[in-house]
């Protein structure tokens, strides 16, 4: 990789922010909105699993409905979309072969060939306390979510990162199945000219105080 996309890809870091502000009347192109669920597809997770989902609210009284449940943050209202990222709770062996036999249709490969790391994954699973399972499916979600918002970054779009919103209101709202849980929440759509901290300097710790090399 050239010098030129490495630095064009630390500008578009730069660039972004956690958005307060959005443009209602601005809403992503459907071409924009594929490249956001794409790099989402893509990203990585713990032995490919993708243990999780994602439900996109762009419906407005939707949306408005999480602004007056989620502490009124204007976010939830005036985003493009808002993406519900969640983690699936009920990982069992029946996914696991799902799993595994999505890989021998899209690799064309033989299952016995395949035996020795779906053991591996039913093992994990089966030797592990609901709680580590759900703190692991926690964790793939916002693997995918560092990649949404490095991909939106790229592509100009603004996002916002959320926590914080009661679980059990979003759940109802959103009329989730029981087997998914809401994780954490990524507005996106356009920054509004009027937010003031699209203009204030990034805030971040020198390298050499966040890493040592040993």
């Amino acid at each position: 990789m050239t010098n030129m996309h490495l630095n064009s890809f630390l500008q578009d870091l730069s660039w972004r922010y956690a958005v307060k502000l959005f443009d209602s009347t601005k809403k992503l192109e459907s071409n924009e909105l594929d490249f956001v669920l794409e790099s989402f597809r893509l990203a990585p997770t713990s032995f490919g699993l993708q243990p999780y989902k994602l439900i996109i609210v762009k419906d407005q009284d939707k949306k408005q409905e999480l602004f007056e449940k989620g502490g009124k943050q204007p976010q939830f209202k005036d985003c493009s979309h808002l993406l519900v990222f969640c983690a699936i709770t009920n990982i069992d062996a029946s996914y696991v072969d799902r799993y595994i036999n999505h890989i021998v249709s899209i690799r064309n490969v033989d299952p016995s060939s395949l035996e020795g790391f779906k053991k591996s994954i039913i093992g994990f699973v089966e030797n592990s306390s609901p709680e580590r399972i759900l703190a692991w499916t926690k964790n793939q979600a916002y693997l995918a979510l560092g990649v949404v918002l490095s991909a939106c970054a790229v592509a100009k779009i603004d996002a916002c990162p959320m926590e914080g919103f009661n679980i059990d209101q979003f759940s109802k709202i959103l009329n989730l199945d029981r087997n998914l849980l809401p994780v954490v929440l990524c507005a996106i759509g356009f920054r509004d000219e009027n937010d003031e901290f699209a203009k204030m300097k990034k805030v971040r710790l020198n390298v050499e105080d966040l890493v040592r090399v040993v």
